[in-house]
């Protein structure tokens, strides 16, 4: 991992903990991070930014893999809202009682506590 000096004035804000000693940016190599794979279907998820990674507890940032033909079970996150970003293949997000259609290069956008 290497790290590299930097900080948001608004660390503080965001993440009460965040100390001023703490380097607030780093490159992580994300084919050294764990992969969880899911107890429900075949993805497969590797945390890119939180706080085992890089000690924030603002911002959490995880790469899913989703192989093809994976059914994702309905779900909802409280306490966070959910941005995805589709870097290949397409699929479905299913968000406000409608079908959305996601191919690459699309961001879909799910706030907190809504079922998806």
């Amino acid at each position: 991992m290497q790290r590299f000096g930097g900080r948001s004035r608004r660390s503080p804000d965001l993440d009460p903990a965040f100390s001023e000693q703490m380097v607030s940016v780093m490159a992580v190599d994300w084919t050294a991070e764990l992969v969880l794979e899911s107890e429900n279907d075949a993805r497969k998820c590797i945390p890119m930014v939180s706080e085992q990674v890089c000690g924030m507890k603002a911002l959490k940032i995880d790469m899913v893999i989703c192989p093809a033909g994976t059914v994702v079970p309905k779900f909802k996150r409280d306490g966070a809202d959910m941005t995805i970003y589709v870097v290949a293949g397409q699929g479905t997000l299913r968000a406000g009682g409608r079908d959305l259609p996601l191919k690459p290069g699309d961001i879909a956008y799910v706030p907190d506590g809504e079922w998806n």
